[in-house]
């Protein structure tokens, strides 16, 4: 039985991993663009190293740290739901370069300055450029690929972001022994400005904007508050969205906990880093499952399964007696949660409107922005008068409740699958929830 499942996984990632080769083959455009998005990935992670150490050395203060760690995602927590519905209005592609520019050019500056101040602005740039990012991309994706190829341009999405942030580091290290950080900076506002202009090169299939922006068409914040509403209104998606940030939350938390965890282990920062890169690791592979898509009863199946993955994860962290053994536990936790996100983005895109898509990434964005954080508070405060391994406890039980109302959300409704193109205003003509869909 145990050989019959691992000869299944095996298949079906040997079917996902086709599914986005022929995808790379076939489709020019998405090749530059993922081209183009997995150099900049790489940077970023590259960077988030050269950005911490050279806060550090203008202002001695885990302040410093503090403020810069911030600046990269309080700007998603309040701005994502508002660049989404900006998205919507405009041009998704030309979002997404503005922020790519914007990004490019704040690293230029920080790279420059000498003022700890300035810093923190220019890093708050980032931030406000990601907040853009992330929703107009992601709502870009369709009018990138064909309907039938999205599934494994997601999870390749998904795979490059965290392939990019678990070798961005080792790059760094590399770069370090022959430069200072202030090489990586300006390398990885070279990969922004790249990325940038890759996809002003790439042709986007024209989608007509359901929110003209005309004299009488409703303000942004408007459209932004509606958009919210109505994915409140379609189980599905506001199931996956809650349900993925609430174990964002739980693994924050964890996050916390695995530098003091790994030494109890006897690791020290060498076994906090092989922790770091098995969960990095585990989230590219379960993004990666994604590719090859699903139906309405797979999609949340698979979901599921993520949370049940992570659960497991948790546990055995949290009574693994060695390091060695702790290992696999965090990989099949990264594993988990790499599979919670992409089939998240996967049931949102079936569920929603393309025409609202910005705003449903938004609010994505926004609710695990703030996840994070909290769980940064919650995790510190709780590791004041528990062990590391309580914290792991902890996650396993919360991950567990999330998935036992999850299933039963899941249970009661059935994923609509929107297909047809929206002929007018899905927001403004209450047709949404009902599942209209743009032509892909």
């Amino acid at each position: 039985m145990r050989r019959q499942c691992a000869e299944g996984f095996l298949g079906y990632r040997g079917e996902s991993m086709r599914s986005i080769g022929q995808l790379l083959r076939r489709n020019g455009d998405a090749r530059r663009f993922f081209i183009a998005y997995g150099q900049s990935s790489l940077g970023s992670g590259a960077a988030y190293v050269a950005l911490l150490l050279v806060a550090y050395s203008r202002f001695h203060s885990p302040w410093a740290l503090s403020l810069v760690l911030l600046a990269d995602f309080v700007p998603p927590m309040f701005l994502a739901p508002i660049f989404g519905a900006l998205a919507d209005r405009w041009s998704r592609q030309a979002c997404a370069i503005l922020a790519d520019a914007l990004r490019a050019a704040a690293f230029v500056g920080i790279a420059f300055t000498h003022s700890f101040v300035l810093t923190v602005v220019l890093a708050f740039a980032v931030g406000v450029g990601t907040a853009l990012y992330k929703p107009a991309m992601m709502a870009g994706l369709p009018e990138l690929v064909s309907r039938e190829r999205l599934a494994p341009a997601t999870a390749l999405y998904g795979a490059l972001t965290e392939i990019g942030y678990t070798l961005g580091p080792g790059l760094a290290a590399i770069v370090l022994l022959f430069g200072g950080p202030k090489v990586l900076l300006l390398v990885n506002a070279a990969t922004f400005a790249i990325s940038s202009m890759v996809l002003a090169t790439i042709k986007f299939r024209f989608r007509e904007r359901v929110t003209p922006v005309a004299e009488g068409a409703r303000s942004l914040l408007r459209e932004t508050r509606e958009g919210l509403l109505v994915t409140a209104r379609i189980p599905a998606a506001s199931t996956a969205i809650v349900a993925t940030s609430t174990v964002i939350l739980f693994a924050g938390m964890a996050n916390v906990a695995e530098l003091l965890l790994a030494r109890q282990l006897g690791g020290g920062q060498v076994g906090y880093s092989l922790f770091v890169a098995a969960a990095g690791l585990g989230v590219a592979l379960g993004s990666l499952t994604g590719a090859g898509g699903g139906d309405a009863r797979t999609l949340p199946r698979r979901f599921l399964a993520g949370i049940v993955l992570v659960t497991v994860g948790f546990a055995g962290v949290a009574a693994a007696p060695t390091l060695a053994s702790a290992l696999v536990p965090m990989a099949a936790l990264g594993v988990g949660n790499g599979m919670l996100i992409v089939y998240e983005r996967l049931i949102i895109q079936r569920t929603i409107a393309a025409a609202l898509h910005g705003r449903a990434f938004g609010a994505q964005a926004s609710l695990d922005g703030f996840a994070f954080g909290a769980s940064f508070l919650i995790g510190g405060a709780l590791l004041a008068l528990v062990s590391p391994r309580t914290l792991f406890v902890v996650g396993a039980v919360g991950a567990g409740l999330v998935w036992l109302v999850a299933r039963q959300v899941f249970a009661a409704v059935k994923l609509p699958d929107v297909q047809s193109p929206p002929a007018q205003d899905p927001v403004a003509t209450g047709t949404a929830a009902a599942g209209v869909h743009a032509s892909q």
